[in-house]
């Protein structure tokens, strides 16, 4: 409640509305817990491979930890994201781009793309048919 009496205070001229459509001005969207109520998987590359980012309780209070043990989940994501939601056109492109080196992409980005290009599929399902 203390915050929302600072805002309102604040000198600036805020009105709140109920739906976006009610706005007749730029919209400045605060949506702190919106973001952070997204479910996010954070993939850090090792010596062991692609681990997890965790947060741990540490000394009373939280921090940030690696996975144990490597985990084939980071590649095997960005592969499905890829075979979903990349139209095959999309997908023909970024082989062929990786196959040309891919520099400009992260490493794994490179292996999931490496991964989708290697894969045994059926003939209606390989990249660049679908």
């Amino acid at each position: 409640m203390q915050r929302l009496s600072a805002i309102k205070d604040c000198g600036a001229r805020i009105t709140w509305k109920e739906r976006f459509e009610e706005s007749d001005r730029p919209l400045f969207l605060i949506a702190n817990e919106f973001f952070d109520a997204l479910p996010v998987r954070q993939f850090v590359q090792t010596e062991r491979g692609w681990c997890e980012r965790m947060v741990v309780v540490d000394e009373g209070g939280l921090a940030f930890a690696l996975s144990p043990v490597a985990s084939a989940v980071a590649v095997e994501g960005v592969a499905n994201h890829l075979r979903n939601f990349w139209e095959a056109r999309m997908r023909r492109e970024i082989v062929d781009y990786v196959a040309k080196g891919g520099v400009e992409l992260s490493p794994l980005a490179r292996e999931a793309v490496v991964f989708i290009a290697t894969e045994s599929v059926s003939d209606s399902e390989e990249v660049g048919e679908g």
